[in-house]
């Protein structure tokens, strides 16, 4: 009986590394544990967790979608910005009605400008909408 895997801290490579090597679907168990040490783009391992879920694309979208619903504007704006921004297009057309909710939701205005930007950059929105968001959001952009 193999024991049980698990993310000991910040630094613990080798159990990120081993759980990854599980592959997909095999890991499954471990992914949920693996966002969670995936919040800090500080903490050495984070990276690696987002290239992994990266690399997952559309298999494990859901899961990103519903862990960033769930989790405080800091981390959201961390896995946005380096998980989310690094997606694929067609990842990113699976999240677009959920970047345009985040990009028109107050609260963290960091949150609405980095979900804007990847609408943007990736050709996901048109002016109208672009046009509508700015307009509901003006002050918050002065302020950036």
């Amino acid at each position: 009986m193999m024991n049980k895997l698990e993310i000991k801290d910040k630094h613990d490579f080798d159990s990120v590394e081993r759980i990854i090597a599980l592959g997909h679907p095999e890991n499954k168990g471990y992914l949920d544990e693996m966002l969670s040490w995936s919040i800090d783009r500080n903490w050495p391992i984070a990276s690696r967790i987002h290239q992994y879920f990266v690399d997952l694309g559309v298999r494990e979208v859901e899961r990103v979608k519903n862990f960033l619903l769930n989790i405080d504007l800091d981390a959201r704006y961390d896995l946005l910005l380096e998980l989310v921004g690094k997606y694929d297009l067609s990842v990113l057309e699976y999240l677009k009605k959920d970047l345009i909710y985040w990009a028109n939701s107050p609260g963290s205005r960091e949150c609405e400008i980095i979900s804007l930007e990847i609408l943007v950059e990736n050709n996901l929105i048109d002016r109208e909408e672009l046009k509508n968001i700015f307009q509901k959001n003006v002050g918050v952009y002065r302020n950036y």
